[in-house]
């Protein structure tokens, strides 16, 4: 009998799927390899014309399943030089930019069995365009419930002042009235200013206390109703009002203070948090509008981004709880708001963060001695 010097091992029959995990893992890879070699060729990426070669051949010798040791280790160097050749880019975010499926898109998809059939990157574009939206939308409602709550607070402040300045007109003219009767007319003119005060003054209350209704009595549980006055025409001299003015002055404290409350509550934390999580969106957006042109999104790419979504919520509201409105002016030249530092933080997050480490490296080290 004639010896042989064949390696047993190169036998393919005896190298045929003993492990089924790993024919398994070599036929996914193989696979890959097609799929990145055709996405090399679309984009014009230069290739060493040997890896084409081997995954040419790789492809038919998975399909007769004919593999020996020493091919299967070409296709993983060749598999290896390809995936450096297109870096940034790797299967993953390949396959989320060209393999659809069957997906629920937004949170209230899965309430209504909605789904679509779209690629995992056309999926976060339109959920994080979705978020922005929303972010947006909450945004503008609080902001313009802020700014109508703060114009009726100034407008009334402003008529608060203005009846200051009457009630020590009115003082005057009643000393003068002593020693000058023809000054009548004077004091009956004062009194229909009193009037018209009193009557803005009402109409503004009236309509700060209905803006605020729902937050007045489901949050700080305090509602007052408008006092009535005692007849239509009220008078500087009038005693039988006074009562009617004190009341109304006395709601009106009330008003204004469940008013400030809540403008406080907004400025400090509901807006900046909105104003964080809108700087998140507006970044997550442009780097996704790259990753997806680029084929660069990946499930890691979502992690990253509801990461940053969540710092940029924590950003913003940082950045309200540690910069009041009076203290903005020393923190830049361009005398940012701290909603616009909100938006910022949102934004840069990494900006924020380096800057609290530094901090707390500067205290930690403490004063140096000598």
């Amino acid at each position: 009998m004639t010896p042989t010097n064949e390696n047993p091992a190169n036998d393919p029959k005896l190298y045929d799927k003993n492990d089924n995990q790993l024919s398994l893992t070599l036929h996914k890879a193989v696979a890959n390899a097609e799929l990145l070699l055709s996405y090399a060729t679309e984009q014009g990426i230069d290739l060493d014309p040997k890896i084409i070669e081997n995954v040419v051949k790789a492809k038919y010798t998975e399909q007769n399943q004919t593999w020996t040791p020493e091919q299967e280790t070409q296709f993983w160097e060749t598999f290896h030089h390809l995936t450096r050749a297109v870096q940034p880019v790797t299967i993953e975010s390949v396959l989320a930019a060209t393999q659809e499926q069957i997906v629920s898109i937004y949170w209230f998809s899965k309430l209504f069995r909605l789904k679509s059939k779209l690629t995992l990157a056309s999926r976060a574009v339109r959920v994080h365009t979705f978020g922005a939206f929303l972010s947006l939308l909450l945004l503008l409602i609080f902001q313009v419930y802020f700014i109508i709550i703060s114009s009726f607070i100034k407008e009334v402040d402003n008529l608060q002042q203005e009846r200051n300045k009457l009630e020590d007109r009115n003082t005057q003219l009643l000393k003068m009235a002593e020693k000058d009767k023809n000054i009548t007319f004077e004091i009956a003119k004062l009194g229909s200013m009193f009037d018209e005060n009193d009557s803005q003054i009402r109409v503004n209350l009236e309509m700060l206390g209905q803006w605020q209704y729902l937050i007045a009595r489901y949050v700080f549980g305090s509602t007052v109703s408008i006092p009535k006055p005692s007849n239509t025409n009220i008078s500087a001299l009038n005693l039988s009002n006074q009562t009617y003015r004190k009341e109304l002055q006395n709601y009106g404290r009330v008003q204004l203070q469940v008013a400030q409350q809540i403008v406080n509550i907004l400025q400090l934390y509901v807006l900046p948090l909105l104003y964080g999580m809108l700087g998140a969106y507006v970044f997550i957006l442009r780097v996704l509008s790259k990753d997806v042109k680029q084929q660069t999104y990946s499930q890691d790419s979502e992690i990253n981004y509801r990461l940053r979504i969540s710092l940029g919520i924590l950003a913003g509201l940082a950045v309200g709880l540690l910069f009041a409105p009076s203290e903005t002016k020393s923190l830049s030249s361009l005398n940012l708001s701290p909603l616009s530092l909100a938006f910022v933080a949102g934004y840069a997050i990494e900006v924020l963060f380096t800057a609290i480490d530094q901090f707390i490296t500067a205290i930690s080290k403490g004063p140096r001695e000598g």
